[in-house]
């Protein structure tokens, strides 16, 4: 997948460190033509991240549970 590396860091990011899709992206080694792709696939996986599913994103079930149960804020 392209946005493999890129996905997983904005992944941790937004989940983990609690910063906004924006933000996170910014810090990102991306070329400008291809942020508008990754913010989506992003916002479609944050949509669908579980607890069942956040392992392929080196996220910890509680984490992630405590940022599905606040909102899924980004």
């Amino acid at each position: 997948m392209r946005y493999r590396r890129a996905l997983n860091e904005l992944m941790q990011l937004v989940v983990f460190h609690g910063r906004t899709l924006d933000s996170a992206l910014s810090e990102l080694p991306v070329d400008a033509p291809d942020l508008a792709a990754l913010r989506v696939i992003a916002n479609t996986e944050l949509d669908h991240l579980k607890q069942f599913n956040c392992a392929r994103y080196d996220l910890a079930r509680g984490m992630t549970q405590r940022w599905i149960a606040a909102g899924r804020p980004r």
